[in-house]
């Protein structure tokens, strides 16, 4: 019996003001109010696809090794090199996948080129003889895996696998007092390898902006140029490819 009523007075005290001597009455106490600071801000979720635009600068290298001629398979002529530039545009679409800050997924792009550099009046192998050479890029693609650490609104990664391009070289032979021209030309589709890094900022509705550089390798090929009947200019060509890039995506 004295325990319940000590348990009554109890809870009655809980649920109303108290007075004590003087009259005087405390008012109960409101709760303080939650403050939410950037910590308490659910970071952004990169999971799902994403399809954008992308804009690129490119830098090239050609590089040839000894060059040889049918006419005179003794006569080594030294190989060359040269750089190409120009910019490309193109299409790009991917998937994340997000556990927790680690990010990952794949990503593929195509992007048509203007990608041009040339070597002329290089060597002059005897009286009236001239060559001169030059490539273009005309498209590139790849197939990437990312992996990345997000911060906040922020997704930093390295990003790398297979790539290809259309590269098309011409070789121009002047020889004989110029009274014999021959232009001709190999067109490639070549494979390689790409690697890179780059960081990506999401904006407001679905929307990301990314950084991102680029390194291709297609390694080396012979490259055969047919000259009339009797005639073959033959070099073993490296190409290689960096690229920065900006893009835009939206993610579903």
């Amino acid at each position: 019996m004295i325990k319940s009523s000590l348990l009554g007075a109890t809870t009655a005290l809980a649920l109303t003001s108290v007075s004590y001597a003087g009259g005087v009455t405390i008012p109960q106490v409101e709760p303080a109010p939650v403050v939410t600071t950037a910590a308490t801000i659910p970071a952004y979720d990169w999971s799902g696809g994403y399809t954008g635009l992308i804009f690129a600068t490119n830098t090239a290298d050609t590089t040839t090794g000894d060059i040889t001629t049918t006419e005179d398979p003794l006569a080594v002529i030294p190989g060359i090199s040269y750089s190409s530039s120009g910019v490309s545009a193109g299409l790009e679409a991917g998937y994340n996948f997000q556990s927790n800050a680690l990010v990952y997924g794949v990503e593929i792009d195509a992007s048509t080129a203007a990608v041009d550099g040339s070597l002329s009046n290089f060597l002059d192998t005897g009286p009236g003889t001239n060559f001169s050479v030059s490539t273009n890029a005309e498209w590139i693609a790849s197939a990437r895996g990312r992996l990345g650490f997000a911060s906040g609104r922020a997704l930093f990664y390295v990003t790398g696998g297979v790539a290809a391009a259309s590269l098309q070289t011409q070789l121009t032979d002047t020889y004989n007092g110029g009274a014999i021209v021959f232009t001709p030309s190999v067109s490639e589709t070549r494979s390689g390898w790409v690697a890179g890094a780059g960081a990506e900022f999401a904006l407001e509705q679905n929307w990301s902006l990314k950084v991102e550089y680029l390194h291709y390798d297609f390694g080396s090929k012979t490259a055969s140029f047919v000259e009339g009947t009797d005639r073959t200019i033959s070099t073993d060509a490296t190409y290689t490819d960096n690229q920065a890039r900006i893009g835009f995506n939206y993610h579903f």
